[in-house]
């Protein structure tokens, strides 16, 4: 009897110690997965919310500074009829001291109003103030409103938004109509009065809930009947609001309990552009961009995948080691490590605090990911605003290391930055290299720069840079550009290896210019043109006349020279491995098309941003995206999940970058679908980039200068004589290098563009000058849902006004002047 109980007595020590060993094990576990957000300081400054028909909208974040470029075009904030805008502060921490504002022209040069508020309400949710706005705006007109909310804690916190007065009832039909979509794509059968927005295409790709458009099909927009619910309330962002279009973006965590009992959670991002009708609201364009939040659970780790779920690709990255040993990778812009060989998983970075934590959830952040080594170090980056720790309230470039071994994280560069997420992210997916003698390299704001991280100083390597003068080599280990503010006369053509840091020259002889075309893999493009040779239309120059190409290898051995005896080139354009050709002969003084010939590099020189990740095809889910191993196997049970045990930051680690000279000359911003899509100097590029998505095209200062929506079915300009007499000083203006007017009209190179894309101008009340080929030009002064309405020759004595049809006037234009048209716009 008593071995008996001596034997169950052990067996119950036994099993009370495993149980305790288990919690024990559970507990450290859980403790290392939360130490990953209390590591960073968690976000202390107060958000901002707009009242916008009794609905609190626009979620604003704060500054730390008065930088309203560091905020973008952001959110546009719709006054209410007696201008008495309601304000709500929420996650204040501490006795607030003063609340002001202050409007502005959107240039930020002319003061409209600054006024200090008196009082405010303290309640349970938070700060409530209203912003008594005077009469001094003009009707439709946009400002920057900058609104500065002083407290113990903090003394000045900047909030930035663009507002308008407008007497434009339907915005309120749209935001409800936004939402109602939102609301009834969770449910089969409610989703059913959707049906008459969907324009399903047999061609659109339904195999992803990554990315969701009204080309989708109906099973695809009602989430492949996953049984998805939206778990977080929706942020909703009122981002464009131009005559008769309107822009609503909806923000907020979705999840579902899948079959076996766990919980999956997605960040959904809905963009709606919609035109009002006389009859009803035409929704333009819809976007549903969904992402997948990689919890790390055992379950995501088998078979040499590291699963990641439904994604729309944007964010994923993965990086590894020479040895395949370490895999880093970025999910949900969040960075982890997985150790194949120890099968240890750590959770380098993150701002999210939590799934459904919607202020960590605000989409102004990247990570990107630069080298690993094979001791499991990983070198990279985290760009836009900050949400939390040292930097809170600031857009910049953090440079990290995460060394494994000693789990530690160390941030050992901070770059404030005075421009805002949309645009650093473009800087920085376009250069973002780091050499192997520790220089980081980084296009930023039209400049590359060089950061010598040990000795923490930076130079100027090349600024006054835009996508006409600069180029970057696929794998980003080599730049080039031009010397020279005019592309058209540059002497010499600067190539550097970022690898050894080393830098050549490459000058055109008997004072020739040179023409920067590109990077076919790591080999540049260049071609070569006579002193004094130009091709122009309409008074300005619109190219060069090349009489050879020559493609340089990473040695600066040149490898191929395309030249022909009385061939010149007029476009040279390179797609992945190959490089177009578009060939001329002379004609007398002018030029003329003869053919088009084609260089084919014998390698395959594309780079997959994809390199690293797959994806399967789920019968549920749909594409279902995956991190590839090259190494070692997956054991879900077996995998420990680990956060850096310490986060530090070098002493003196932030440097304040100057360019040597600003560009000169109108950058334009392409927006569609509540995002900027990339910055150009050219005009038609800038359209092609916002085109697709139903955007809008606008200068430095927010301005707009084109939206694909906001275009009235017919117009007609009555007094074409006066306008023509002003579009004759116009086009002598822009041949001078002109950009505008005294009267303030600009002038807009608007090449390469169809007619349907530059009747925009006609609606706007300015005629369009379109180019035939031998310096004649047309004004295009009316349009209606068939023709157009031209005054050819104009200024001449053969001037005569006539209609053509648009299907032959758009085959006309393309034909004759090759798409030449010149834009004016009055701002």
């Amino acid at each position: 009897m008593k071995k008996f109980i001596r034997k169950n007595l052990i067996l119950l020590f036994i099993f009370i110690a495993a149980i305790l060993a288990y919690f024990g094990v559970s507990l450290l576990k859980s403790e290392e997965d939360s130490a990953v957000y209390t590591s960073i300081e968690d976000a202390n400054l107060p958000v901002a919310h707009m009242e916008i028909f009794g609905r609190r909208m626009n979620a604003l974040y704060g500054f730390v500074e008065n930088l309203p470029r560091s905020a973008g075009r952001g959110d546009l904030t719709l006054l209410p009829p007696d201008r008495q805008l309601q304000v709500y502060f929420a996650d204040v921490d501490s006795r607030v001291l003063g609340i002001r504002y202050e409007i502005r022209s959107l240039d930020g040069e002319r003061l409209v109003e600054r006024t200090d508020l008196e009082e405010w309400r303290t309640e349970e949710d938070g700060i409530h103030a209203k912003l008594p706005i005077q009469n001094l705006l003009a009707q439709d007109e946009e400002y920057l409103m900058t609104l500065t909310l002083s407290t113990e804690e903090h003394p000045a916190v900047y909030y930035f938004t663009r507002i308008v007065s407008s007497e434009n009832s339907y915005i309120e039909a749209m935001l409800q109509l936004a939402m109602d979509f939102s609301e009834k794509s969770f449910d089969y059968n409610e989703a059913r009065a959707l049906t008459t927005y969907l324009e399903t295409d047999l061609n659109a790709d339904n195999s992803t809930l990554g990315r969701t458009s009204l080309k989708n099909s109906f099973t695809q927009l009602t989430w492949r009947g996953m049984g998805m619910t939206r778990l977080s309330e929706a942020s909703v962002h009122l981002k464009e609001m131009q005559g008769i279009m309107c822009t609503i973006e909806l923000e907020y965590v979705a999840g579902r309990e899948t079959e076996s009992g766990s919980d999956e959670y997605y960040d959904v991002t809905e963009s709606f552009t919609m035109r009002w009708g006389t009859e009803r609201i035409y929704m333009m364009d819809y976007d549903r961009r969904v992402n997948q939040i990689f919890s790390g659970e055992d379950r995501l780790y088998w078979d040499r995948r590291i699963m990641l779920g439904i994604s729309d690709e944007d964010e994923l990255q993965a990086v590894s080691d020479s040895s395949g040993t370490y895999k880093a990778f970025v999910a949900n812009r969040a960075l982890w490590l997985f150790d194949t060989v120890s099968r240890q998983s750590t959770k380098v970075f993150a701002f999210r605090k939590s799934e459904d934590d919607l202020r960590m959830n605000f989409n102004s952040h990247s990570v990107r990911i630069l080298s690993v080594s094979e001791e499991g170090s990983i070198d990279f980056l985290v760009y836009g605003y900050m949400r939390r720790g040292n930097h809170e309230g600031t857009t910049g470039v953090a440079f990290y290391r995460y060394e494994s071994a000693d789990n530690a994280l160390t941030e050992r560069l901070y770059l404030p930055v005075d421009e805002d997420y949309g645009s650093l992210r473009q800087d920085i997916g376009r250069l973002s290299y780091l050499s192997d003698n520790h220089t980081l390299y980084l296009y930023l704001d039209h400049a590359v720069y060089g950061v010598d991280l040990p000795g923490k100083e930076y130079v100027v390597v090349a600024d006054g840079l835009t996508e006409e003068n600069f180029a970057v080599s696929a794998d980003g280990a080599r730049i080039a550009w031009q010397e020279g503010d005019d592309i058209y006369s540059s002497s010499r053509l600067n190539v550097m290896d970022l690898t050894t840091g080393k830098k050549d020259e490459i000058r055109p002889g008997d004072n020739g210019a040179i023409r920067l075309v590109g990077f076919v893999g790591s080999d540049l493009v260049y071609g070569l043109a006579r002193e004094g040779d130009t091709l122009t239309s309409g008074g300005r120059i619109t190219g060069l006349p090349l009489y050879a190409v020559e493609i340089v290898g990473s040695g600066m051995e040149t490898e191929t020279r395309y030249e022909k005896d009385g061939i010149y080139l007029q476009n040279v354009e390179i797609e992945d491995s190959r490089v177009h050709l578009t060939r001329m002969r002379r004609n007398g003084a002018s030029y003329e098309i003869v053919d088009e010939d084609t260089l084919v590099c014998n390698e395959e020189v594309v780079m997959d941003p994809l390199d690293g990740i797959g994806y399967l095809a789920d019968n549920e889910y749909g594409r279902i995206y995956f991190v590839q191993l090259e190494s070692g196997e997956t054991q879900g049970r077996d995998i420990q999940i680990h956060v850096p045990k310490k986060v530090v930051a070098e002493e003196n680690n932030t440097i304040y970058l100057k360019a040597n000279h600003d560009l000169k000359g109108r950058v334009y911003y392409a927006y569609s679908q509540g995002r900027m899509n990339g910055m150009y100097v050219d005009f038609t590029s800038a359209v092609m980039a916002a085109y697709d998505g139903m955007g809008l095209v606008t200068d430095e200062n927010g301005c707009v200068f084109w939206n694909r929506v906001n275009r009235s079915p017919a117009r007609t300009i009555r007094e074409i004589s006066g306008e023509e007499t002003l579009a004759r000083r116009y086009l002598s203006e822009l041949a001078r290098g002109e950009e505008m007017s005294s009267d303030g009209v600009c002038f807009i190179d608007a090449r390469g563009l169809s007619l349907g894309q530059v009747l925009y101008f006609v609606s706007q009340g300015k005629p369009v000058a379109a180019f035939l080929g031998d310096d004649s030009y047309g004004l295009i002064y009316g349009y209606d849902q068939y023709n157009i309405s031209c005054l050819w020759y104009p200024g001449t004595e053969y001037a005569y006004s006539d209609k053509m049809g648009l299907n032959d006037a758009t085959a006309f234009f393309e034909s004759t002047g090759r798409n030449d048209f010149v834009c004016f716009l009055e701002q």
